[in-house]
C-alpha cells in the first residue's frame, strides 16, 4: 500500500498548451480574457441573485445583524452615559 508510486502522465495538448505559456502579458489582458469568457452568464447569475429565495436570505440576514447592534449599541450608550 505504502510502495506503490503514482505515475501521472500529461498528454499531448496539455504539454503543448504548457510550452506556449507567456512569461509575462500585458496589463489587464487576463481579466479582460476572463470578461470575455465569463460574459454570457452576467445575466443569468444576476437575475439567479435576484430570486425570492436570495432576496429573503439576505433580508434575514440584514435584519438580524442590524437588530443585535442597535440593542448592544443602545447597552453602550447606557453604560457609558454617552461617552461611546
Amino acid at each position: 500500500f505504502w510502495g506503490d508510486t503514482l505515475v501521472v502522465t500529461m498528454s499531448d495538448a496539455e504539454h503543448h498548451e504548457e510550452e506556449h505559456v507567456p512569461l509575462y502579458a500585458p496589463f489587464g489582458k487576463g481579466l479582460m480574457a476572463d470578461l470575455k469568457t465569463k460574459l454570457p452568464w452576467y445575466a443569468s447569475d444576476i437575475k439567479d441573485g435576484f430570486s425570492s429565495k436570495a432576496v429573503i436570505t439576505v433580508l434575514y440576514l440584514f435584519w438580524g445583524a442590524l437588530a443585535n447592534a442597535v440593542a448592544f449599541g443602545a447597552l453602550l450608550g447606557e453604560n457609558t452615559e454617552g461617552y461611546m
